[in-house]
């Protein structure tokens, strides 16, 4: 029995969906961060978001989840804080992603997205 895409999507663990996103920014020449997991960070900061990447005018904040899995309380708490922002400035995106949404993280990664003045 062999896997269909979807059903590597759907298996695919956060670090491998992780490491496939960090993978693609890199060949796409984005900077990016992804803050430590550990309990200090935890306590004092939980729920930011996996990834920032930055390129040109641009930054995305992402957060990264597996195929069906939801965010917590605290990262919904960052995501809502973040879109407010994203509404008042067309240089931010914030998105939760996860392995499905891979083809239009890998368009939006290659093309980034320039504001017309």
């Amino acid at each position: 029995m062999t896997m269909t895409g979807f059903d590597y999507l759907a298996t695919m663990t956060e670090a491998q969906f992780q490491n496939t996103v960090e993978r693609l920014a890199d060949t796409f020449r984005w900077k990016w961060f992804h803050p430590p997991d550990d309990e200090a960070m935890r306590k004092t900061r939980g729920g930011f978001p996996d990834l920032v990447m930055v390129r040109d005018s641009l930054v995305i904040f992402a957060e990264l989840k597996r195929q069906n899995s939801h965010p917590t309380k605290k990262q919904d708490e960052w995501h809502r804080a973040l879109s407010q922002v994203e509404t008042f400035s067309g240089n931010v995106i914030v998105r939760i992603w996860r392995p499905g949404n891979l083809p239009e993280i890998a368009e939006l990664l290659k093309k980034g997205w320039r504001v017309q003045l």
